[in-house]
């Protein structure tokens, strides 16, 4: 590195054109050349040591951020309206309890807003059970109430085994005959699927697969499966009627009702 020099006068009793007429000059050439160089490399160093500030302060935001730490800057100083600026969503309420001066904000969350026949409710707090109320249920109309098949649509399902008239006749391992016509039991609206459950074995549960009534012999035959018949099985009881079960959500899965509700395979 090297620097222009104005004007150099030199002194000295060599005739002119001698080295020693140059000597001085090469001399400060030289030394503004080391100088520039050594200043580049200095302002390179705080260059390379500004970075690694930059770098460290980062990481000690990102550490600060992790711990939970929030970042204050000038901004942070200037005096604002809180309660004004401050916006919050349903279900929390702001107030200010000592406007005027230093006002401190509270935060509270409203209760939850019934719902109607005609009108949407709100969230919010739950309405606190009475003692009593532990097996009662939240309804949409925010109150606790006791849950029944009257409130809940569900008068007409049944909840109750229901004894088949007349012996039962064992024709195979899953057939078996009843006298008279109970097609309509066994298969209410044409739709297999409804639980039935025999005295002997004790226990079994299963559903019937299909029913047909045989004319010519004034019996029923009922195809069932999830159990065996044996001689030892003298009455039958059906259970849930298929059309009060839920629709099947997935194919391929089985949905099992209790003992007093439809075993149905899909």
């Amino acid at each position: 590195m090297s620097v222009s020099v104005k004007r150099i006068v030199l002194r000295t009793p060599a005739a002119v054109g001698s080295l020693g007429q140059f000597s001085a000059l090469d001399r400060c050439r030289d030394y503004a050349a080391d100088t520039a160089d050594a200043l580049l490399a200095a302002q390179a160093s705080q260059t390379l040591a500004q970075g690694a500030a930059n770098v460290a302060v980062a990481a000690r935001d990102v550490a600060l951020a992790a711990a939970g730490g929030v970042k204050v800057t000038a901004a942070d100083a200037v005096i604002s309206d809180l309660d004004t600026s401050l916006s919050v969503a349903a279900p929390l309420e702001k107030s200010v309890l000592s406007p005027g001066g230093d006002e401190r904000l509270r935060l509270s969350v409203s209760e939850m807003a019934p719902a109607g026949p005609e009108q949407s409710g709100a969230p919010g707090v739950v309405p606190a059970p009475q003692a009593g109320d532990d097996r009662k249920y939240l309804r949409g109309d925010a109150t606790w109430q006791t849950l029944d098949r009257n409130t809940v649509g569900m008068a007409n399902v049944e909840d109750t085994w229901t004894l088949l008239p007349g012996e039962v006749s064992m024709v195979s391992a899953t057939q078996a005959a009843l006298p008279g016509d109970c097609l309509a039991l066994a298969l209410p609206g044409g739709s297999p699927g409804r639980a039935v459950r025999p005295d002997e074995p004790q226990g079994a549960t299963g559903f019937v697969a299909a029913a047909v009534y045989d004319a010519a012999n004034t019996r029923t035959l009922i195809t069932v499966e999830g159990f065996a018949f044996t001689p030892q099985c003298t009455r039958l009881q059906l259970g849930q009627d298929p059309r009060n079960a839920p629709s099947a959500s997935s194919a391929g899965s089985d949905l099992y009702l209790a003992n007093i509700f439809n075993y149905l395979s899909y």
